[in-house]
């Protein structure tokens, strides 16, 4: 009889994670989700544990408990994580280095805890929930895209680290995908005045474009692909606005994004920097609450 894969989905208690356990789970494969509280939803077919991301503690306590209950872990997907808005001038260090915590080291952390694992048994798939603000950065979200483009550059060096012992690593891109993080961003405590009116109006529909975003099962299906392939890819860009932006960004100079963000700004009455630059709709994000 065949086993069925082990797969740890972190922040699975509702949005992309929840959809993501779901379908793994009704397609065989044997699900461990996490959340703060180590809750899931009502009817999860899924096993549920607590974690908390920042706390090595919690990280170890979390995998030895799936080890201990299932014997393995093939597949890490590291979703959990939330989103940090406002001008890097009114974020305090404070809020930058936890979102940092979320998006680097929480990732750095479970990462750490299952590789011994994965590489004892010569097999597995590690999954990072990146962002298409890993390829555009989004003003008044600084750290949020900074967290992101770090998860890309550490996915690609583990990559090539762990492939010699047969774990694939690889990670996901996403415009705005509908989850119920709208009302849970965490807007930077700081309100500097001279950025209000545009800061203002790019949180409300960046808030507006995740209540109408994409389905989050969208995401799943393409986690399934990720590890029913033979050889992973390193990067899975989950809609067509998330294919079509690399190609945009490295057909049209910076100016052209500087006068774009621009156009923006002034659409949304907002003061522009130099030659009218300010910021662009933020529909690069798939904030996940954990």
């Amino acid at each position: 009889m065949k086993t069925s894969k082990v797969v740890l989905v972190t922040g699975a208690s509702s949005g992309i994670g929840q959809a993501t356990a779901t379908l793994l789970a009704r397609k065989g494969y044997r699900v461990f989700g996490t959340s703060r509280d180590g809750k899931g939803p009502p009817g999860a077919p899924y096993a549920m544990r607590q974690l908390e991301l920042s706390s090595a503690t919690s990280v170890e306590y979390c995998v030895r408990s799936v080890l201990e209950a299932a014997g393995r872990i093939d597949v890490l997907f590291n979703n959990a994580g939330f989103g940090v808005v406002g001008a890097v001038e009114e974020t305090s260090l404070e809020e930058a280095q936890a979102q940092l915590e979320v998006f680097l080291f929480g990732v750095h952390r479970t990462t750490r805890a299952v590789l011994p694992a994965m590489r004892a048994q010569r097999s597995g798939r590690i999954i990072n929930m990146s962002s298409a603000a890993s390829t555009l950065a989004i003003p008044f979200a600084g750290l949020y895209s900074a967290g992101k483009y770090a998860m890309a550059g550490f996915s690609e060096a583990l990559r090539r680290e762990v492939q010699g012992f047969g774990v694939w690593v690889s990670y996901l891109e996403a415009t705005t995908i509908r989850t119920q993080a709208a009302d849970e961003v965490r807007i930077a405590a700081q309100r500097i005045a001279d950025y209000a009116p545009l800061r203002d109006r790019v949180i409300e529909d960046f808030r507006s474009a995740i209540r109408h975003g994409k389905d989050p099962e969208r995401v799943a299906r393409t986690v399934l692909r990720v590890i029913e392939a033979k050889r992973p890819k390193l990067v899975y860009r989950v809609d067509t606005a998330s294919k079509l932006l690399p190609i945009a960004k490295a057909l049209a100079p910076q100016r052209t994004w500087d006068a774009l963000f621009g156009l923006y700004g002034r659409a949304r009455g907002g003061v522009g920097g130099p030659r009218g630059a300010s910021a662009p709709a933020p529909r690069g994000w798939e904030v996940e609450p954990s």
